[in-house]
């Protein structure tokens, strides 16, 4: 008897969760990449999608209305950035997101050719330079004292 109870609670719950369950999670899975790509501006260190804080998770029901509602990726994130600025973004767009790229890899290009210059130098410093060649002296035999 105790058995049936269990199987049928259980049959039950997997219903309740196949029924709550969207269709397709394309909405879903939509508003937690977009969720992903905002800071929370509560304290501007991690993302809405993980945050903690009443301001994401406000963010967060906002962006799944918004998703619901059918606007577009490119409504979402014109509405967060107008409203908070570009610093709402995770990722900045355009070109920060080249120079943030591009930058540090051209200053550890510079700083190996200065590292190799300076070496460069280094070792011509420290090689001896070629002492003058003393001049040969030659003394007959006959002057040598054996």
């Amino acid at each position: 008897m105790e058995s049936r109870r269990l199987f049928a609670s259980r049959v039950l719950a997997a219903a309740a969760w196949a029924v709550a369950s969207p269709v397709h999670g394309e909405p879903i899975d939509r508003a937690k990449t977009l969720q992903a790509r905002f800071i929370a501006p509560c304290c501007w260190s991690e993302s809405v999608a993980v945050h903690r804080s009443e301001s994401a998770a406000t963010m967060r029901a906002e962006i799944a209305s918004m998703v619901a509602s059918g606007s577009s990726d490119d409504d979402i994130v014109a509405f967060y950035v107008a409203r908070h600025g570009e610093r709402i973004l995770l990722e900045p767009r355009g070109q920060k997101l080249t120079w943030l790229t591009v930058i540090p890899f051209a200053a550890l290009g510079a700083g190996a050719v200065a590292l190799a210059r300076y070496l460069k130098r280094k070792r011509a410093a420290a090689a001896p330079e070629a002492a003058p060649a003393a001049p040969t002296v030659t003394v007959p035999d006959d002057e040598l004292e054996w």
